[in-house]
């Protein structure tokens, strides 16, 4: 047996490690031993948040890539800021893209069900 420490990530890891040659089944007996570090020394992963919409001069884009589930206006329809206007399926989690601005909604440039990627025009306004 050969003790190594591995670092993963800025992680320490002490590890065991047999060389075997032809012996395998004694391989598939033994039990691998995991000690994990003390929680202090591993590695958090901040939640990223959502980036809101991104303004255009004239409309509003896609702050994320994912599938539209649902167009909350139509054309000619009178927004305000905070309005509920597209909603995306971003792997698994839903998004409200709301309006960032008073406007009229001129244009429509997604459907339901459709594909968007991120920083794509979703509504146009006059």
């Amino acid at each position: 047996m050969m003790k190594l420490r591995v670092k993963v990530n800025g992680v320490d890891f002490d590890v065991e490690v047999e060389h075997i040659e032809d012996n395998r089944q004694q391989h598939l007996h033994q039990t691998p031993v995991y000690t994990p570090p003390p929680a202090a020394t591993r590695p958090t992963a901040a939640a990223a948040p959502t980036p809101p919409a991104a303004p255009t001069a004239n409309g509003l884009s896609s702050p994320v890539s994912g599938t539209v589930l649902d167009i909350k206006c139509n054309v000619g329809d009178k927004v305000k800021p905070g309005d509920p206007l597209v909603i995306i399926d971003s792997m698994k989690m839903e998004t409200t893209v709301p309006a960032d601005r008073e406007g009229v909604v001129a244009r429509i440039g997604v459907q339901k069900g459709e594909a968007v990627r991120e920083g794509q025009l979703l509504i146009a306004f006059s």
